[in-house]
């Protein structure tokens, strides 16, 4: 009698670890709807995917990351200075590199200052075609992004292109703790109810 008394509380934890275990692998499956007595049942993600997409790419884009946001990094980046710098390298190196009877001319007082204010001004030169151009192009690309990229649309189509496999294999990868203590959490609750029904015999008898 003492052991069906303590095999009541040992079952009901059972069936509740088993029920959470099973729910949480239903969130997958099955991946293919199925009709059992003319009801449709299938995972919750694979029947879901493309609305759960869609609300998380419009997540994405309302409160992490706006066509906006792309827009003002890209002017923050600050091309035309960046490429100032890397044209005057170019320039010092190749001159670096010249022809000899050049490094012997720079190193003639009397020619050094000229040499010196050509090399300048052939560098403000190229320096002043390429740094309008691309900030012209800069100016472009962002607002060919402030109008054209959807962020939202973006991250929705790569959501909705994970095969089910690879969804169910990132969330119990990034959740295996959680879940697996929801499953324990369930065996805990079923020994919980077991220990009162144990109670009601008990009372009843």
């Amino acid at each position: 009698m003492h052991l069906t008394f303590l095999f009541i509380p040992i079952l009901s934890a059972f069936i509740g670890w088993l029920t959470n275990r099973v729910a949480i692998r239903m969130l997958f499956r099955p991946k293919k709807p199925l009709r059992i007595l003319g009801l449709k049942i299938q995972g919750l993600v694979p029947a879901r995917q493309k609305e759960m997409a869609r609300k998380f790419g419009e997540v994405i884009e309302r409160d992490f990351l706006r066509s906006q946001d792309i827009a003002a990094l890209l002017r923050k980046m600050e091309l035309g200075t960046r490429l100032t710098i890397e044209i005057d390298r170019m320039v010092d190196e190749r001159i670096a590199n010249a022809s000899i009877s050049l490094m012997l001319l720079r190193r003639m007082p009397l020619l050094k200052r000229p040499l010196e204010a050509f090399v300048e001004r052939v560098k403000r030169s190229v320096r002043n075609a390429f740094v309008e151009n691309i900030e012209s192009a800069a100016e472009e690309v962002v607002r060919y992004v402030q109008e054209n990229v959807e962020i939202r649309e973006i991250v929705s189509t790569r959501i909705e292109a994970f095969e089910t496999d690879y969804l169910e294999e990132v969330v119990l990868r990034l959740s295996k703790k959680e879940l697996k203590a929801i499953e324990y959490w369930g065996g805990a609750l079923g020994f919980v109810v077991g220990l009162i029904q144990l109670a009601v015999i008990f009372l009843i008898r």
